[in-house]
């Protein structure tokens, strides 16, 4: 998202959503839509403000309009043509791959990468980097969805995986619409033991709320079928968010507070009475 004095252009991310723009309804400038797309939060409820000239994919231009004239691609795609960001393909001699930066934390995909002999990349380095890591990439097999893009658009042949039980499909299937590919991932086991646990959890706890983890949606659901998920998704995560002052009110906790408040608990310690010591009788 980029502001200028009299305009804000909404471009690369999902960050379509409610949350992200009505700050943004009041301030008296254009706001203008242009490659992003929705995801994780629902969509505005204002659009009339808006000036919608492109969206992700379909599935984008169906929750906020329906737009359809306005499914283009990811404004990402925009890399192709952009000077001083196109890099000339080099030689090609490395198998490449990509998590999300949500399997990092739990996992040890590091060495897992290493294990097979591929290079592993860390998706939270800087553009430059991964852009050079992947012109030099014969193949590029990636979690990622803005990864995956950025291989199609340099022409680097990619495979899609997913390791982590929150990838949105719903993102990707609205990115692969738009070009009219299919999305059919890989599923990958854990890296790790304890990955694999904490990995479970969460998908016991996403169908608890009703929700389907990525492995239980099919590769051909139809689009009312992933409307109808992320809706879900939508409800679920604005009813568990918390209040907005208590959001505040942790924003302003310092972060040693925070880690100390999860670390520390309350230990009751039982109090016994004092046991009177006798004493032997003399003889």
């Amino acid at each position: 998202m980029q502001e200028a004095d009299d305009l804000i252009l909404v471009g690369i991310g999902s960050i379509l959503n409610e949350r992200r723009l009505k700050p943004h309804y009041s301030c008296g400038k254009r706001v203008v839509i242009f490659g992003t797309g929705a995801g994780y939060c629902a969509v505005p409820r204002k659009i009339d403000g808006l000036y919608i000239k492109a969206v992700r994919g379909p599935l984008t231009a169906a929750a906020i309009g329906p737009l359809p004239e306005a499914a283009i691609t990811d404004g990402a795609a925009l890399l192709a043509v952009a000077p001083g960001l196109r890099l000339e393909r080099q030689e090609m001699d490395e198998i490449l791959f990509i998590p999300h930066h949500g399997s990092l934390k739990p996992g040890r995909w590091d060495l897992a990468a290493k294990a097979a002999r591929r290079r592993g990349c860390d998706p939270r380095s800087p553009v430059p980097k991964i852009l050079n890591q992947i012109t030099r990439a014969k193949l590029v097999i990636t979690e990622a969805m803005h990864c995956a893009l950025l291989a199609d658009t340099l022409r680097v042949p990619w495979i899609p995986v997913i390791t982590l039980p929150i990838i949105d499909v719903f993102k990707w299937r609205d990115w692969t619409m738009s070009l009219g590919l299919d999305y059919r991932p890989i599923l990958l086991g854990a890296s790790t033991r304890s990955e694999r646990f904490h990995y479970e959890r969460i998908a016991r706890e996403l169908r608890a709320d009703g929700l389907r983890p990525p492995a239980d949606i099919a590769p051909d659901a139809t689009v009312d079928e992933l409307m109808e998920d992320f809706h879900a998704r939508c409800r679920v995560k604005d009813a568990n968010r918390p209040p907005p002052e208590r959001a505040a009110a942790k924003r302003r906790r310092p972060n040693h507070c925070r880690r100390r408040a999860r670390t520390c608990r309350r230990i009751e310690i039982p109090v016994f009475p004092k046991r009177r010591r006798t004493l032997p009788k003399q003889a």
